[in-house]
């Protein structure tokens, strides 16, 4: 779970003078200055004391976080905004255990709120609690309709459960949101597009890997994936072509030898193959 995906949004027991406009426009220094001066003026001001903790959070500084956060909570422990960050920064910090109790705690206090189901989701799939996580994720998509990640992590969801004609319609919902977004994300049309793999429907699933690339163009991993889409799909030299330009960038990505290894096996290129997987196996050497 990156940083970037799990900030939480604005919230709390109320503002200081210029912080909103501080936080909007990201200016995490000068917000800040501002939250530890109200702190120097009052030092259990119940804002003050929220900002803070979510500020350390925003600049990646959790275990400062936590301990803000739970400083707050002393003060205020009906929050549920500061549930959420102490549970996310306990996350971060690799303590998905008791993130996962701050979250069930944050979803009780703040039953409206999208973020909380989404994040307790993700944790409770990471532990491999797929059962709750769906539910979390059947929420979270309850109270936000238009939630590209929901949907996303929706159809992952019902995947690990081998639910895949659900997965196959939370992904092409999760498209059909993103498309209306300024910002896109590629996850969805990748995860659409493995899945299609699998079920051996590789013309279809190139389709889907090739527009996740063009949100991402760079990504290896959505390479990889189209180049298996088009080897299925029969389209080889094309297929084989994907995997050379991703290898000549990225000389020891193990995937792409493995895959290209077996591309070349097919198309009876034994010597090439051979060198291929002996370059794979290298490759995976510590």
């Amino acid at each position: 779970m990156a940083a970037a995906d799990t900030a939480p949004p604005s919230g709390g027991p109320g503002t200081l003078p210029g912080l909103a406009e501080l936080i909007r426009q990201r200016d995490w220094v000068r917000a800040g200055e501002t939250v530890d001066r109200a702190l120097e003026q009052s030092p259990d001001s119940l804002p003050a004391l929220y900002w803070k903790s979510f500020l350390l959070f925003q600049t990646g500084r959790y275990r400062e976080s936590a301990v803000a956060a739970s400083r707050y909570l002393e003060r205020n422990p009906s929050s549920g905004e500061g549930r959420k960050i102490l549970g996310l920064a306990y996350f971060m910090l690799g303590q998905a255990a008791p993130a996962e109790v701050e979250l069930q705690k944050a979803s009780q206090l703040a039953a409206s709120d999208a973020d909380i189901r989404y994040y307790l989701g993700r944790i409770q799939f990471e532990r491999q609690n797929l059962p709750a996580a769906l539910e979390s994720f059947r929420t979270a998509v309850a109270l936000d309709a238009q939630s590209v990640k929901g949907f996303n992590q929706l159809g992952q969801t019902y995947e690990g459960l081998a639910r895949f004609d659900e997965a196959r319609a939370a992904y092409e919902k999760a498209i059909e949101i993103d498309r209306r977004q300024a910002k896109r994300s590629e996850w969805p049309y990748f995860n659409l597009g493995v899945l299609l793999i699998k079920e051996g429907r590789a013309g279809d699933a190139a389709g889907w890997l090739r527009e996740a690339l063009t949100v991402k163009p760079s990504w290896p991993e959505a390479r990889v994936q189209f180049a298996v889409a088009l080897g299925s799909a029969n389209q080889l030299g094309d297929a084989r072509l994907v995997l050379e330009e991703l290898l000549r960038a990225e000389p020891n990505n193990a995937q792409a030898h493995y895959q290209l290894a077996r591309l070349l096996v097919k198309l009876q290129l034994p010597e090439e193959a051979r060198r291929h997987f002996r370059l794979f196996a290298e490759s995976k050497q510590p």
